[in-house]
């Protein structure tokens, strides 16, 4: 779909929880990354936790249980009402908030920011990137942890997803998607055309996102003014190496 608008302004509504393969939706899984995130950032309960880019509030729900103050922010409105929805019929208090993760609206307020499931990357280069991590350490209060899930860069282009590799799903009662994958080099990223059919309707998203290296995201965080960073291979812990798909990173406001 190209109207002009970034792809992530028009991908994350009818089609993204439709037809996009959405496999953490699984509850067990969901706990499982939160256990990961408590246990690398130490949360206990009544802080004060910020969930960028939060969906349809599958994390957020999960830690509003377990007694933390949850605020989940993300720019889609379609994914933030089905969020509300699922948090009330849970039971579990969360504060929306619809805005840019470039335009966080706090300041010095949280005692932890998440960008989870391979959030940070959307944008459209480093510089954009960058706007995320100065507005993230801005919304902590000092001594305040961020935490970011992203795509080890290193992992992708050594991963089965190589360049024209291509996937048909099928994702319900004649709804298909077809997603074919690109590595690209410069702007280095991950791409992913995705075609959704059901019946004659068909639609067209073109997805990029920016992925980096541990070395790379690290000098970012610490541009953002973040210290103590450490880099973890999975929520569960672990080194990183050029075959662990993700790069956990945890750093700490000044």
């Amino acid at each position: 779909m190209d109207n002009g608008r970034p792809w992530y302004q028009e991908f994350f509504k009818h089609d993204y929880r439709t037809f996009w393969s959405v496999g953490p939706d699984d509850p067990e899984r969901t706990c499982r990354e939160v256990d990961g995130v408590r246990t690398l950032l130490d949360l206990q309960p009544g802080l004060q936790v910020l969930d960028l880019c939060c969906g349809q509030g599958r994390h957020c729900i999960e830690l509003a249980r377990r007694g933390m103050i949850v605020t989940g922010l993300d720019l889609s409105a379609t994914l933030l009402a089905e969020a509300r929805q699922t948090a009330a019929a849970a039971g579990a208090q969360v504060r929306w908030v619809e805005s840019d993760m470039r335009q966080i609206p706090f300041e010095g307020e949280f005692d932890a920011v998440l960008c989870m499931f391979t959030a940070f990357g959307y944008l459209e280069s480093d510089e954009e990137d960058q706007k995320v991590l100065e507005a993230a350490a801005r919304a902590l209060r000092p001594g305040g942890r961020l935490l970011l899930d992203l795509a080890n860069h290193d992992a992708t282009g050594r991963s089965s997803l190589r360049s024209g590799t291509r996937e048909w799903r099928e994702v319900g009662s004649g709804r298909y998607t077809l997603v074919e994958h690109t590595m690209c080099l410069y702007p280095r990223s991950w791409r992913m055309r995705v075609i959704c059919l059901e019946g004659a309707r068909a639609t067209e998203h073109v997805l990029s996102i920016r992925a980096y290296t541990a070395d790379e995201i690290a000098g970012m965080v610490t541009r953002a003014g973040l210290e103590d960073i450490r880099i973890y291979g999975s929520l569960a812990g672990g080194e990183p190496t050029l075959d662990t798909n993700r790069l956990v990173v945890a750093a700490r406001r000044l």
